[in-house]
């Protein structure tokens, strides 16, 4: 089985190339067939420089560049589109979910799964080290989306695995450049008719560089999105 980690990173400078070294070391005892595509979404910093510091020792590791900041959801499908593996992860720069919970999300996939979402706030998850009003803002967002989307906990986070033919067509079809997607791609599944699972997982908070967060975006998001989803039942 080959295993692709796709990495959206747009200014993260003070953290990818640990953020690399640390999936890298994770990962490589579990898959010999391992892959790691980091997409530069224009990034203003040495972000992709670094990354390709990385890739010139490393043949697992690859950049793809956007020429501008379109949003992670592109970045997500874009590396997507650049990915080879049978199974394929999508995680933050930051490693807000540490590679080492990656293994559970594949195996879930190798057992049946098409999509399965790491989930915070789930028995088994958790949380640690976020701002309180963000960690506020998620857990009622994903209490309202989830249950117009199904019932699931975690419905806007980028924490997932995906069989690669699945991955493909949301990337192909859903063509959404923001965090909408994560969501977006729920509704799609449950109408295509594809298994979903959830996965107990830790979220933490940001160890270095500055967070892309904004508060009033993303409750305009829940919000749009929600009566989107109520209008659509």
């Amino acid at each position: 089985m080959r295993l692709t980690v796709v990495i959206p990173a747009r200014d993260e400078e003070a953290v990818i190339q640990d953020t690399l070294r640390r999936v890298l070391a994770t990962l490589s005892p579990h898959y010999h067939e391992l892959e790691i595509v980091v997409v530069d979404d224009g990034s203003t910093d040495r972000t992709a420089e670094l990354v390709a510091e990385v890739a010139a020792q490393d043949a697992r590791v690859k950049l793809v560049r956007h020429d501008r900041g379109y949003g992670g959801g592109r970045a997500v499908r874009t590396g997507i589109l650049h990915a080879s593996g049978d199974v394929i992860v999508a995680v933050d720069a930051d490693l807000s979910y540490t590679p080492d919970q990656i293994p559970r999300l594949v195996k879930a996939v190798e057992q049946g799964a098409d999509i399965a979402i790491g989930s915070p706030f789930m028995r088994g998850g958790g949380v640690e080290n976020v701002p309180r009003f963000r960690l506020w803002l998620s857990k009622w967002g994903n209490k309202l989306l989830g249950r117009v989307l199904g019932g699931y906990t975690c419905v806007t986070g980028i924490f997932r695995a995906y069989r690669r033919e699945v991955a493909r067509e949301v990337a192909e079809r859903i063509h959404l450049d923001g965090k909408e997607l994560w969501p977006e791609t729920v509704y799609y599944a449950r109408k295509r008719g594809w298994k979903i699972v959830e996965v107990p997982a830790i979220l933490r908070g940001r160890r270095a560089g500055r967070s892309k967060f904004k508060a009033g975006k993303a409750i305009v998001s829940h919000l749009r999105l929600l009566f989107r989803y109520l209008l659509r039942r």
